[in-house]
C-alpha cells in the first residue's frame, strides 16, 4: 500500500504548491494589472565583492530635494523575501515618470540614482540596474606623515646619490656633501675615493671645472645647488669619439646641478675678522648657459687651521704650522661647446700663494756655583711659495677626423729667508765673606741672517 500510494502523495504535494504559488504571486499580479499599480524593484550591493548589503537604506527624493519615503530591504514586488538580501520595491502608478533614489549604508558612500520610466501603460513591473556602493574613506583625527628619501640607487652601471636626502648645515659646500656620501672619502688635498677606489675625473654637469684642482670646485659649489652625484666608469670625450673598444675607463664623479642653477648668474661671498688680526675672505661667481660657463673663485685667509665644519679630520695641533700662515688663491675657468659637442674650447688659470712667518724667542737662565749665566735669542723666518698654472684646450670632431690643440704652462717660485739675534751675560758669586764680588760680564749680541 505504501509503495503504491507514494506517487499519489507526491503528485498531490506538487498540486498544493502550485496552488499556493497562484494565490500568493499570480493573484497580486492580477490585482496590480487591474488597479493600475506598478512595481519598480532594485538591489543594493557593495562594489568590490558584489555582495548584498541587507543593512542598506533607500529613500525616494521629492521635487524639492527632500527625502519622502523609506523603502525597506528584502521586499520584491511588494512581497517580503527571506534570507539576507538587499532588494527593495517602490509601488507607484503605471505612468511615465522620473524617480530619484538615495541609497546608502553604514561605512559606504551614499549614492543618488535617477531612474526614468517610459512607455509603462501596459507594464506592471520594472527592474532598476543594481546600485553599487563604494567604501567610505576612513577619516583619522590626526596623522603625521614622514617622507623618507632614498640616499642612493643604481641606474644601470651608474651609482646615483640623491643630494636632497642628506642633512647638511645651512651654507655647506660641495665638500661637506661628499663627506657624507656612503663609501666616499675626501682628503685634505681634494682627492676623492669611492669604496677605496680613487676618483680620477671630477666633472660638473659632464664638463671639466678647474681641471686638476678639485678643491676649487669642492670649496665653491654650494651643496644646495646639487641635484645628484653620479659615480661611473667613464671615458673622456675624445676617447668616446675614437670609439676604441678596449680603451681603459676611469672612475668618474659627475656632479649634476639642479635645473634652476643651470642658467644665469650665481654669486656667493664670505668674510670674517677675529682677534690677533685673523681674517677670512672668499668669493665665487659663475655664469651658466646651456652651451657654456665662466667661473671666478678667490680666497684669502691667515688661519692656520684649514679644517672645515663637517669634516672627519681629527684635531692634530702638532701638524699645524708654528707661525702665522697666509694663504691666497684665485682662479678663472671657462668652457664653451656646441650643442652636439663637435666643437669645444675650455681652459683655466690658477694662482696659489702661501706665506708662513715664524718667530721664536728664547730666554734662558743657567744656575751655576760660580755665578748665573743668561742667554737671550730670537729667530725669525719667512717661507713664501708662489704657483701659477694655466691650461687651454680646443677640440674639433668631424665624422672621420678629430683635431685637438692644447696649451699649458706652470710657474712656481719659493723664497725662504731667516734671521737670528742672540745675547748672553754672566754674574759672579762671592766664595767667602771676606772675598770681593767679581764684577759681572756680558758678551756682545750677535745677529745673523740667511736667505
Amino acid at each position: 500500500m505504501s509503495i503504491i500510494s507514494s506517487p499519489l502523495r507526491t503528485h498531490s504535494l506538487r498540486r498544493l504548491l502550485l496552488l499556493l504559488f497562484a494565490v500568493t504571486y499570480i493573484c497580486p499580479l492580477a490585482m496590480a494589472v487591474d488597479d493600475n499599480t506598478m512595481y519598480i524593484t532594485g538591489r543594493v550591493k557593495e562594489s568590490i565583492f558584489k555582495r548584498d548589503l541587507p543593512n542598506a537604506w533607500v529613500w525616494t527624493i521629492g521635487r524639492d530635494g527632500e527625502r519622502v519615503d523609506s523603502l525597506p530591504m528584502g521586499v520584491y514586488n511588494g512581497m517580503l523575501m527571506g534570507g539576507e538580501n538587499s532588494q527593495f520595491t517602490l509601488t507607484t502608478n503605471r505612468n511615465d515618470s522620473t524617480y530619484v533614489f538615495e541609497a546608502g549604508c553604514d561605512g559606504y558612500t551614499p549614492q543618488t540614482v535617477i531612474y526614468k520610466v517610459e512607455k509603462a501603460k501596459r507594464e506592471w513591473h520594472r527592474e532598476m540596474p543594481i546600485i553599487y556602493l563604494e567604501r567610505a574613506p576612513h577619516n583619522l583625527s590626526e596623522v603625521t606623515v614622514t617622507a623618507s628619501k632614498i640616499k642612493f640607487y643604481h641606474r644601470g652601471d651608474t651609482l646615483v646619490y640623491n643630494a636632497d636626502a642628506f642633512q647638511l648645515a645651512e651654507g655647506s659646500m660641495l665638500d661637506a656633501l661628499i663627506n657624507q656620501l656612503p663609501g666616499a672619502e675626501l682628503s685634505k688635498d681634494g682627492r676623492i675615493s669611492i669604496n677605496g677606489e680613487f676618483v680620477e675625473t671630477l666633472l660638473l654637469d659632464g664638463k671639466p671645472f678647474f681641471d686638476g684642482n678639485n678643491r676649487l670646485m669642492l670649496d665653491n659649489i654650494g651643496a644646495y645647488m646639487v641635484k645628484n652625484v653620479e659615480i661611473y666608469q667613464g671615458q673622456t670625450d675624445m676617447e668616446k669619439w675614437m670609439n676604441i673598444p678596449d680603451a681603459p675607463k676611469h672612475l668618474t664623479m659627475n656632479v649634476k646641478l639642479k635645473k634652476e642653477y643651470c642658467m644665469g648668474w650665481i654669486f656667493n661671498a664670505q668674510a670674517g675678522y677675529g682677534t690677533e688680526d685673523r681674517y677670512l675672505g672668499r668669493l665665487f661667481a659663475s655664469w651658466f648657459t646651456p652651451t657654456g660657463r665662466v667661473a671666478l673663485a678667490a680666497s684669502l685667509n691667515n688661519l692656520n687651521d684649514t679644517r672645515a665644519p663637517g669634516g672627519s679630520d681629527s684635531w692634530t695641533p702638532e701638524q699645524m704650522p708654528a707661525g702665522k700662515r697666509r694663504y691666497q688663491l684665485a682662479g678663472l675657468t671657462y668652457s664653451f661647446f656646441s650643442p652636439d659637442n663637435s666643437r669645444s674650447i675650455n681652459g683655466d688659470v690658477t694662482y696659489e700663494g702661501n706665506r708662513l712667518d715664524s718667530r721664536t724667542k728664547t730666554d734662558r737662565t743657567n744656575f751655576l756655583p760660580t755665578g748665573n749665566t743668561y742667554d737671550y735669542s730670537q729667530a725669525f723666518g719667512r717661507n713664501k711659495d708662489f704657483k701659477l698654472s694655466t691650461t687651454h684646450r680646443g677640440d674639433l670632431r668631424l665624422t672621420d677626423i678629430g683635431i685637438s690643440a692644447m696649451l699649458s704652462g706652470a710657474y712656481s717660485k719659493t723664497d725662504r729667508s731667516a734671521s737670528a739675534a742672540s745675547a748672553a751675560s754672566t754674574t759672579s758669586r762671592p766664595t767667602s765673606p771676606c772675598s770681593r764680588s767679581r764684577p759681572s760680564t756680558a758678551t756682545a749680541p750677535t745677529v745673523s741672517s740667511s736667505r
